[in-house]
């Protein structure tokens, strides 16, 4: 009975799963503070990327993401182009790290695209934490939290540190380990943190999940 009904589970589940995609597959993403239609956030960013000249070689993170289900000749696309590939978001979409300039002549060999939109601000952003604006809670210079930042690769992590102590030189390390960086830092630099090339996540950590985590690391 259990077993049965196990599976009547995992069936509606993934039924669930496939309406979904197909009724969002390649014109939406889905991140944890936001859905983005991608066309039109791609034609707005692109337009404000112009008028700041800032369509260059230089590498940065990007959303890119495809009509359909992204197939394994898509793949082979942007590798052959040097695009790094991270992760995969919903829907029909990788987080790459390659250059505006490259993306565009991509674009322009395959119809396969639907957009790309540069991997920053409140994409990164967990539910913990609200989304930076004129309408965001104000924090009195110099009041802090435990903020775990997560990067795309281990490299990424002293890269990062570094233009954070750049921008808070009392900035505390509370714990760092591959991937994971966990500080204690200004709050109200947590918006320039995520335009960092590098950072995929920042969430806030309370005290006590701090040292939860550390019992379980065996610190």
């Amino acid at each position: 009975m259990k077993t049965t009904l196990i599976s009547f589970l995992l069936i509606s589940f993934f039924a669930t799963g496939l309406m979904e995609n197909f009724a969002y597959a390649g014109t939406v993403l889905k991140f944890d503070k936001r859905i983005v239609n991608i066309e039109m956030e791609s034609m707005h960013k692109t337009f404000a990327a112009l008028a700041e000249g800032v369509l260059t070689n230089v590498e940065g993170d990007f959303v890119v993401q495809f009509k359909s289900i992204i197939s394994e000749k898509d793949k082979a696309l942007l590798l052959k182009e040097g695009v790094k590939i991270f992760r995969y978001v919903p829907d029909d979409a990788f987080i790459v790290r390659t250059t505006s300039n490259t993306l565009n002549r991509i674009l322009k060999q395959s119809s396969r695209i639907n957009g790309f939109i540069p991997f920053k601000g409140d994409l990164k952003l967990s539910e913990n934490l609200f989304r930076f604006s004129i309408f965001s809670p104000k924090f009195s210079s110099g009041q802090r939290e435990n903020i775990l930042i997560s990067t795309f690769v281990p490299e990424d992590t002293n890269v990062i540190l570094q233009k954070l102590l750049k921008l808070d030189p009392k900035l505390k390390v509370l714990d760092q380990s591959g991937r994971y960086l966990i500080v204690r830092m200004e709050i109200n630099l947590v918006p320039k943190a995520l335009d960092f090339t590098g950072v995929e996540y920042i969430e806030k950590v309370r005290p006590m999940e701090y040292f939860y985590m550390n019992l379980l690391d065996g610190g």
